[in-house]
């Protein structure tokens, strides 16, 4: 009996492809929810990237540990949500919103409509919005291509307001006003700590932003003048 021939070259992208293919042929995924609905729950809660550019290869890196851990515990029947998520909000946006607008500064945004303050805020808000629906809807189908499981938007779903899609972001009412709701109850912030302040970003910086140990320097790159340098204010003692 003969052994089928092998291919001396692999076309690997081809098999990715092909299983693709073959997970919606047969309906895969959404076997395996049927199969263990109602069963133990395994909760995962993904904690999202940007949708402010494409994915990078740390972004598939990690989501190919996060698929791996839902298949297995999907495997041992525990019934998962499957509901991945996307950060809509922070600088990030915003500085690639003001880069393609060519604003200079944050006063800029108070003038996208001339004569209107809140009108032009509002307009600089929706613009920030669209930019991560283009960016979700990308990182949707990367994610898709990479063969994460979830329960991924549609067409249809993009055409929803934030709330309403399978996906959670962070640009929904729901988060918004649960964030509110939790800072009306917290005590406001400390005003004699110090804070790093970029003044390019007219923002204070996360501590991820801030340099690690005793350094005293942080350059910050803002729209309108490169690189800026900040001195960091330590207490003493």
């Amino acid at each position: 009996m003969g052994f089928e021939k092998v291919e001396i070259v692999v076309d690997f992208p081809a098999q990715e492809r092909a299983i693709l293919q073959f997970w919606e042929n047969t309906g895969a995924f959404e076997a395996v929810r049927c199969k263990n609905q109602g069963k133990k729950p395994w909760s995962f809660l993904d904690g999202p990237i940007t949708a402010n550019n494409p994915m990078g290869v740390h972004h598939a890196w990690g989501r190919t540990y996060k698929d791996a851990f839902q298949r297995f515990f999907a495997m041992t029947g525990h019934e998962l949500r499957y509901q991945n998520g996307f950060d809509c909000q922070g600088l990030w946006v915003e500085v690639e919103v003001e880069k393609e607008l060519g604003l200079k500064s944050k006063q800029d945004i108070e003038n996208l409509v001339p004569g209107d303050r809140f009108a032009s805020i509002d307009r600089f808000v929706q613009l920030c919005k669209a930019r991560v629906d283009r960016f979700a809807r990308i990182q949707t189908q990367q994610s898709m291509r990479l063969g994460y499981w979830m329960d991924w938007d549609r067409e249809e779903d993009f055409a929803k307001p934030p709330d309403a899609r399978r996906s959670y972001y962070t640009m929904s009412e729901e988060n918004n006003y649960t964030i509110w709701a939790f800072l009306k109850k917290v005590p406001s912030a400390r005003a004699d700590l110090p804070r790093v302040r970029c003044h390019a970003l007219v923002s204070a910086l996360r501590r991820r932003y801030q340099p690690n140990g005793n350094a005293r320097r942080l350059r910050t790159c803002g729209p309108q003048s490169g690189f800026r340098t900040l001195a960091l204010a330590r207490p003493s003692g």
